[in-house]
């Protein structure tokens, strides 16, 4: 192992979260600024969530959803033989989970504001 790793294995790590996190976010981005329903807003609620909750307690969700005792961890288990958590692959969920929301609320303002009949 090299003393470049930890800055490659970063970089890689957040290229593929911002990458993720963009098409998702302005994805539901623009499903919420488009969509009115009673759920839009419990949907903006749950988006926002990663900004609220305290890192530690973003962390543990996140270890306790992607576990290998929870359904998701289980699942990720027996198609890829190994588990998720504290790989490269669960860095970059946990990236993507706390960037997502900075990405929809940016996102969701710009589209609301672009005038409906362009």
């Amino acid at each position: 192992m090299t003393d470049w790793f930890p800055l490659w294995l970063s970089i890689r790590v957040s290229v593929i979260a911002t990458i993720i996190a963009g098409v998702v976010g302005v994805t539901l981005a623009y499903v919420l600024a488009k969509w009115r329903s009673r759920w839009a807003s419990v949907v903006e609620a749950v988006v926002t969530l990663p900004i609220v909750l305290p890192p530690t307690v973003l962390g543990y969700y996140l270890l306790t959803l992607l576990g290998t005792r929870s359904g998701v961890g289980e699942a990720w288990e027996r198609a890829f033989g190994s588990p998720l958590v504290f790989t490269q692959g669960a860095a970059v969920v946990a990236a993507t989970v706390s960037a997502l929301p900075f990405v929809i609320r940016a996102a969701r303002a710009a589209i609301s504001n672009v005038d409906a009949r362009v």
